[in-house]
């Protein structure tokens, strides 16, 4: 309970107070003026005492009206204050609503770039790799941009299949070849063998790419500590891409 009801509450307290006890004096005073048979000097003793008592009555209804004033008083700055916290509620609550909408608005809109982004990846892995801009490579502005997405692009197609960590482009601007890396990490339990059936396809669509003369990968095995490097070259005949050497060295740790 605050301080402006518990004030009215008292004030409304004491004014019911003094108006039961006027209202017994009152009753008190009419009962003994009733009987008749009392003697002049009792008459001349309560007419003194009735006007004592006038001017009583005027002091207590004083006192009646600023007790009920102040009550209403009281009452009005507590509805005012309720009224006031009631508005400082309802702005809350338009600013909660606000912030709910654009909760909502900035949740649609990832929704709709995760949504772009994931498209973005799928249609990334369905690209051919003889689709990607391979002669932009070689162009005088964008040539890096162009292979920095290339080798991206490709890092996110191989990563499944191969457990390919990163593909790096190599480019001979003076004969306009380019060699490709492909990094692979792995341990025992990575299928070897499903990786390497998976290496001729992706040989034979590299075949088809014209400034693609080289296909390095590069195997790290983490358990048996060693990098194996192979290295195919495409045949000047049939655009086939050919091993051509295959080495095991020691990895470093």
């Amino acid at each position: 309970m605050d301080i402006l009801r518990a004030a009215a509450v008292v004030s409304l307290g004491l004014f019911f107070m003094m108006l039961c006890c006027w209202g017994i004096r009152q009753l008190k005073i009419t009962r003994l003026a009733k009987p008749c048979n009392r003697s002049n000097q009792f008459h001349r003793k309560f007419a003194l005492f009735q006007q004592k008592e006038q001017v009583r009555n005027r002091i207590i209804l004083l006192l009646a009206n600023f007790l009920l004033t102040l009550t209403v008083l009281l009452l009005l700055m507590k509805i005012s204050n309720l009224s006031q916290k009631q508005c400082e509620v309802y702005a809350k609550l338009s600013q909660t609503r606000g912030l709910s909408d654009e909760l909502a608005t900035v949740y649609d809109e990832l929704a709709v770039v995760a949504t772009s982004e994931s498209y973005q990846k799928e249609k990334h892995r369905a690209r051919k790799i003889e689709d990607y801009n391979w002669p932009d490579l070689f162009s005088e502005s964008g040539a890096e941009q162009v292979k920095a997405e290339i080798e991206r692009d490709l890092s996110e197609k191989f990563a499944e299949p191969l457990g390919a960590s990163a593909v790096n482009l190599e480019k001979n601007n003076a004969q306009k070849k380019v060699a490709v890396e492909i990094i692979r990490q792995f341990d025992e339990t990575f299928e070897e063998q499903a990786a390497d059936h998976v290496m001729s396809p992706i040989l034979e669509s590299f075949s088809k790419v014209k400034v693609v003369h080289q296909v390095q990968v590069i195997e790290k095995n983490h358990a048996a500590k060693e990098v194996n490097r192979l290295i195919y070259l495409k045949d000047s005949k049939n655009n086939a891409f050919v091993l051509s050497e295959e080495k095991v060295v020691p990895g470093k740790g």
